[in-house]
């Protein structure tokens, strides 16, 4: 199934001249073509890092939400400060979208220089808006990076303990059992062992849930 797009787009290709509704099915082959990246996705199950990431990205959505008001307000202050500073000396900032462009780039410390200020107030503008981004963003970030060293050294815990856990003295006692059982009930009983050891807080405990 992998490689049907691409004999669709062969065909298409064929009969486009003919037919302009073929086209468009051969630009929808393509984009079920560029939609096989997703698979890589499958990896996140085999990485202990992509894991706590997205449980990170899970259980930090009021940091992600402040993060965006945050960078939301100043790139909106910044970009009319500067429209109005340069809209009648510098024709790349003459326009409120270019202006958002050039403060969005200035507060997440990209820095194309494709526009840049060009008067001196714009300078100045330009630099408070730098330094008003690197606060912006470092406090937020600062935040969710403590989550996921949190997250991160919890399931690197949980894959050693997992590793050095013997499932095979108890299921000799036992001539028949569900193994899905057994196997829940012993995860069930280390999540408990683990929890009790690192004295979490109830916020970090999320993490339990994010594992299964």
């Amino acid at each position: 199934m992998s490689i049907v797009p691409f004999y669709i787009t062969l065909v298409v290709n064929l009969v486009v001249e003919s037919s302009p509704t073929l086209a468009n099915l051969g630009r929808v082959a393509q984009v079920l073509r560029l939609m096989r990246i997703f698979r890589i996705l499958k990896l996140a199950r085999h990485s202990t890092g992509l894991r706590s990431l997205g449980a990170t990205l899970k259980y930090s959505y009021k940091e992600v939400g402040l993060l965006l008001l945050y960078l939301s307000v100043g790139i909106s202050i910044f970009s009319v400060v500067a429209y109005t500073i340069e809209k009648e000396e510098n024709e790349s900032l003459a326009t409120i979208p270019a202006c958002w462009w050039w403060a969005t780039v200035s507060m997440t410390t990209v820095g194309y220089g494709d526009v840049v200020p060009g008067t001196t107030a714009g300078k100045l503008t330009a630099s408070a808006c730098i330094l008003a981004g690197i606060l912006v963003v470092v406090l937020p970030i600062t935040l969710i990076f403590n989550k996921f060293s949190h997250f991160y050294r919890r399931q690197k815990q949980l894959e050693s303990a997992m590793r050095s856990c013997d499932f095979g003295d108890g299921m000799k006692e036992v001539p028949s059992v569900n193994l899905r059982d057994y196997y829940a009930h012993k995860v069930k009983s280390l999540m408990a062992s683990l929890t009790n050891m690192s004295r979490s807080s109830p916020s970090e405990l999320s993490l339990d849930d994010s594992l299964h």
